[in-house]
């Protein structure tokens, strides 16, 4: 009896490693991910739910990213982009990452809340998983998540957006962007 205890208390014990407590509300951590930082597997989880959506286009009615800010019982009547980056970090259970956990669809509410929190970022300082936001003229502005830089500073993103007439997700390359967003991974 003593050595079945032994063993289920080992098992217990040795499986209690598999998961980081605090990682997305208590979401467990592949084993893979076990060295990297919450923020690093914070940051990885939002870009695979951008990847995960590229191609996805609205086509009739509201998309799914509009839908589920409605669900929830918000208005979800800002920018398509600014929903679509909301969606990533809600539906990954990084939302406090995001706003404050509050929800906006606004590029522009963004903005405030990253200048009121200390969350802007210098191109130097961007990583995958950041928020980008360019500004176009006489239009509102827009944002993306990042999904890579190259050593060049050049910007990967994934963004949702009305391109060649389609209503969708899609990949971009961008030389540069006016601001860049550093949510609050991590805490």
């Amino acid at each position: 009896m003593k050595k079945f205890l032994t063993i289920i208390l080992t098992v217990i014990i040795g499986t209690s490693f598999l998961c980081v407590p605090g990682v997305a509300y208590g979401t467990e951590v592949a084993a893979d991910q076990q060295d990297q930082s919450v923020e690093q597997v914070q940051r990885e989880q939002v870009v695979a739910a951008a990847q995960s959506q590229e191609g996805y286009l609205k086509g009739e009615g509201e998309d799914i990213y509009t839908l589920e800010a409605k669900k929830l019982g918000y208005s979800a009547h800002s920018g398509w982009c600014g929903r679509f980056v909301w969606w990533c970090f809600f539906t990954t259970n990084n939302a406090s990452a995001y706003n404050n956990g509050m929800y906006t669809g606004s590029p522009t509410k963004m903005l405030e809340w990253a200048s009121d929190n200390d969350l802007l970022v210098d191109k130097s300082e961007v990583q995958p998983g950041d928020i980008m936001i360019k500004i176009y003229a006489q239009q509102s502005p827009h944002a993306g998540i990042i999904e890579s830089i190259d050593e060049d500073g050049t910007i990967h993103t994934i963004e949702r957006n009305h391109y060649k007439r389609d209503d969708g997700v899609y990949r971009f390359t961008r030389p540069y962007a006016d601001y860049f967003i550093s949510p609050q991974y991590g805490e």
